[in-house]
């Protein structure tokens, strides 16, 4: 498991490239759409936005944008994961 100051990657068997996994997440924080950008070479199949607590308050298939305005303020984590490596981002919606 490595950790950096915004981001969690757990990295599954076979080689991978970290500098593969580059993902863009803007506005942050945001108070309605968030845009994904990614690597071309990094496959994304879902995204799972978690609360504080690890509770799940969605769960889509990867696309680059993302209506949270639904979603309460505050501090939420975004999960993209792929077959080959699970990236955890910090997200503060306002």
């Amino acid at each position: 498991h490595l950790i950096s100051r915004n981001n969690s990657v757990t990295l599954g068997a076979g080689d991978f490239n970290l500098e593969e996994a580059s993902i863009t997440m803007y506005p942050n924080p945001t108070n309605g759409l968030l845009y994904i950008t990614k690597s071309e070479q990094l496959t994304i199949d879902e995204i799972r936005i978690l609360s504080p607590l690890g509770q799940e308050v969605l769960k889509i298939p990867f696309k680059p944008e993302i209506d949270i305005s639904h979603l309460s303020d505050g501090l939420f984590f975004i999960e993209l994961k792929s077959n080959r490596a699970s990236i955890t981002k910090s997200l503060l919606k306002n």
